[in-house]
């Protein structure tokens, strides 16, 4: 168990709770860009009173990936801390064996 994992775990957790919240800073570079290219495209053709379906779904679809890619993250981190504390367990049981 250690501290790493618990920190990747935490900022895992905070990362995707952000995006469910659709804070725009919990975007990776390339996430973001596209975010804010597809915003612009909506507020543009919102100024000029049409719709901007496309638009629209990639912002949807932008979000969707990232929260799917924090998800993932976080299991992994979380997998990665059971493995540790597996491999714990298995040192403290061999170490507990005795010479019976």
């Amino acid at each position: 168990m250690s501290k790493q994992t618990d920190r990747a775990i935490r900022e895992a957790v905070a990362r995707l709770a952000r995006i469910q919240r659709r804070d725009s800073t919990a975007l990776s570079g390339g996430e973001a860009a596209r975010y804010f290219g597809a915003s612009a495209v909506s507020l543009t053709q919102g100024i000029r009173r049409r719709n901007a379906p496309m638009a629209d779904r990639a912002i949807d679809r932008i979000w969707a990936d990232a929260e799917a890619v924090a998800a993932a993250e976080l299991a992994a981190a979380q997998q990665a801390k059971a493995a540790e504390i597996a491999a714990e367990a298995e040192r403290r049981s061999s170490k507990k064996k005795g010479w019976w």
